[in-house]
């Protein structure tokens, strides 16, 4: 009965349970929020959903959680703080935007940050 979902989620490399854990961490974030209207609480739901839905493979290889069960609660941490990432996202975008050079001089100070460093510190 839902194949072609199942399809479209395959097509879209979204794993139905990463989405799922996403869209009730955004309902919860939605809820939380005093302020907005109807449409800005779906749509942090909705931000948070495909926040989990891509990001969660990304954040299980950063922290080694093969799990299933751990690969959902970051889905839905994910999907909590899903807006706020995208926020913070579009943010530092916006600053690299007004100043280009920025962004090549952060690359630099990170680079040489991590090059100098003392191969004997944890």
């Amino acid at each position: 009965m839902f194949s072609w979902l199942a399809a479209l989620f395959a097509w879209m490399g979204i794993q139905p349970a990463h989405l799922i854990a996403g869209l009730f961490g955004g309902l919860i974030s939605a809820l939380v929020e005093k302020e907005g209207t109807v449409w800005e609480k779906m749509a942090i739901g909705f931000a948070g959903g495909l926040s989990a839905a891509y990001l969660t493979p990304l954040v299980a290889l950063l922290f080694v959680a093969a799990s299933p069960a751990m690969m959902n609660a970051g889905a839905f941490c994910l999907g909590l703080f899903g807006m706020s990432l995208c926020k913070g996202l579009i943010g530092i975008g916006k600053i690299y935007a007004h100043n280009p050079g920025k962004l090549r001089e952060d690359i630099r100070a990170f680079v040489l940050k991590v090059m100098s460093k003392d191969k004997n510190q944890p």
